[in-house]
């Protein structure tokens, strides 16, 4: 019996000396389960991190500081183009029918302002004079006109090249330098003239300007009877001044 007790302590102590080192190793395959995951949770948090840090660096990258000055593009000219221009200029002229039987192609001046070169529609006043001589003897009949006119700008003075159109109402003299002057009856002529004129202006600066038209004048003898039929046109070029 006590052989038998004796071998039931030394199967105990057996099989407790083997469950010992299976159960180290299976606490320590557990802990290193557990240092895994926990490794693992490391590098996942390592990337979200950086995941994190490259947002915000994206969106500091695309998102504008406050003390940032923007400089907005300019143009050649801000849009504080003139509106106003003061010209004078030159050319030649002409008649129609019978005034231009009796008369040579000749030079013309002129003087004009020039009111709204911003907006689409301008009002211009002129004076117009033109010089022409006769067929007949050394005679010139010098022409004189007053005109307003309303005028159709097709782009404004900002743009720097400025097409236009226009039209109105004139007062119109014929005079003559000649000896024969009191002889002849277009001395002191008047009439009612309708002109309409078209061209392009342009402005090389703020402050200057230059154009170039064409006008025609369509005379009446509603003032004198006497005023032989015919029209008067004009080609020429202006400089100026504008504000």
């Amino acid at each position: 019996m006590k052989d038998f007790r004796l071998w039931q302590v030394m199967l105990a102590a057996g099989a407790l000396t083997l469950a010992g080192p299976v159960a180290a190793t299976a606490q320590t395959v557990e802990e290193e389960g557990d240092s895994w995951t926990v490794e693992e949770r490391e590098v996942e948090r390592e990337v979200d991190d950086v995941e994190l840090q490259d947002e915000d660096t994206v969106e500091e990258a695309v998102t504008p500081e406050s003390n940032v000055i923007v400089v907005e593009p300019t143009t050649r000219r801000a849009d504080t183009g003139p509106n106003v221009a003061v010209e004078v200029g030159g050319g030649f002229s002409n008649y129609t029918d019978d005034l231009n039987d009796a008369t040579s192609p000749g030079g013309s001046w002129d003087v004009r302002g020039i009111f709204g070169l911003k907006s689409p529609i301008a009002f211009e006043l002129a004076y117009v004079g033109a010089a022409n001589n006769l067929d007949v003897g050394d005679n010139t009949a010098i022409a004189t006109s007053g005109e307003g006119l309303v005028r159709l700008n097709f782009m404004d003075s900002t743009s720097g090249v400025q097409p236009f159109i226009g039209g109105g109402v004139s007062y119109f003299r014929l005079d003559l330098d000649s000896d024969l002057a009191d002889l002849v009856d277009l001395d002191g002529t008047e009439a009612l003239g309708f002109p309409v004129t078209a061209g392009i202006q342009f402005y090389p600066t703020d402050n200057f300007t230059l154009a170039a038209r064409g006008s025609y004048r369509f005379l009446t003898d509603a003032l004198d009877s006497a005023f032989p039929a015919g029209d008067q046109w004009n080609a020429g070029i202006t400089l100026g001044a504008a504000f």
